[in-house]
């Protein structure tokens, strides 16, 4: 019996395999694939006219980002061939053997392009974190917690992506032991995630701001959460993967959850951006909330104020918030800001984040 003929799996008693039109869900893994690209390319576009247009400073964590950009869509290529090939969920015993080798040489390209992806997006959010975050000229615990995490995930990823060259072969189109490199990926993802969303929001708590303004900032850096739970999710798909013999139907829902925690990575590093893109905008009131809106309605901050960062402004003894609110202008308590530090664009870009 030829390999064309025989099925890579012998199919469970009862089962007759189907080699022409096997039972898949392609359709509804089309319609995941194109609502994460729609997703992905709407919060780059977003954050590229923030930098571009309204910051009018584009960085380092931008360019890197851009480039994590490109290979995500390489990804989602990939992810379109297997589709076309094999087929989303399409059990291993209506898979011909002769086709295995071509699956398997889809499914290390993808690993490697994923992994390059998340490696460079996991850079550029925590030199954003770092960017926001951490006063020039400093290094306090959170910018040296940041650094350790980038650090791990850069020795991680290029040791993963040199590991996978190794087990698998695209030459000669064979891979084995995916899964574990799966299973590993995934672990170091959720741990890194996990960090990532905490350090933003438990310096936000400690800020001298108000509560809502607080839960207003949190709310964007939240979106981390989703990060999590797809990494906790690709884990657990991960593993099954690794135990079942039926490796292209389980292989199907990782590959899939890999690109929603991709997705929800690049929402991660855009989505801060958002409430500057839509500065003055009705839209923006509404989602995130005009800093100088809110307090031209609430009375708690006066003009000679919008335009200072609210790092210095939280700085200030509470007696000179107090004449501040009362209308009194900060002109007037030269002694004290002075003794602040002079704004910055991070602290500025911060205010406007919530």
């Amino acid at each position: 019996m030829s390999a064309d003929t025989t099925p890579a799996l012998p199919p469970p008693l009862g089962e007759i395999s189907n080699f022409s039109n096997p039972p898949n869900s392609n359709a509804e893994a089309q319609a995941g694939i194109i609502i994460c690209l729609i997703v992905t390319f709407s919060a780059v576009l977003i954050r590229a006219y923030s930098r571009i247009f309204r910051m009018k400073a584009v960085r380092i964590q931008d360019c890197i980002a851009l480039l994590a950009f490109g290979l995500y869509i390489g990804f989602v290529y990939l992810l379109f061939w297997f589709m076309s090939f094999c087929g989303y969920y399409v059990h291993q015993w209506n898979i011909s053997a002769s086709d295995i080798p071509t699956v398997l040489h889809i499914v290390y390209l993808g690993m490697v392009m994923y992994e390059l992806t998340i490696m460079g997006l996991k850079i550029s959010i925590l030199t954003e974190w770092i960017h926001l975050f951490v006063p020039r000229g400093t290094r306090s615990t959170f910018y040296w917690t940041c650094v350790a995490v980038l650090s791990v995930n850069v020795m991680y990823y290029s040791s993963s992506i040199l590991a996978t060259t190794f087990v698998c072969n695209p030459r000669g189109m064979l891979c084995s032991k995916s899964s574990v490199i799966f299973i590993c990926s995934a672990a170091v993802n959720l741990a890194s995630d996990i960090v990532i969303l905490v350090l933003p929001i438990n310096t936000v708590w400690h800020l001298q701001l108000p509560r809502r303004k607080k839960i207003n900032i949190s709310l964007v850096f939240a979106l981390g959460i989703l990060c999590c739970a797809s990494a906790a999710v690709r884990l657990a798909k991960a593993i099954e993967s690794f135990v079942s013999p039926d490796k292209t139907y389980t292989l199907s829902a990782v590959t899939l959850w890999v690109l929603t925690e991709a997705t929800c990575a690049f929402l991660v590093f855009c989505v801060p951006a958002a409430p500057k893109a839509f500065k003055g905008s009705r839209l923006a009131s509404v989602l995130f909330g005009s800093a100088s809106t809110q307090g031209q309605s609430r009375g708690e901050i006066g003009p000679s104020t919008r335009s200072w960062p609210r790092s210095v402004y939280a700085q200030l003894p509470p007696a000179s918030r107090a004449h501040q609110r009362n209308g009194v202008p900060l002109q007037k308590l030269h002694p004290v800001v002075r003794s602040v530090p002079g704004p910055s664009e991070s602290s500025e870009q911060l205010r406007e984040t919530g």
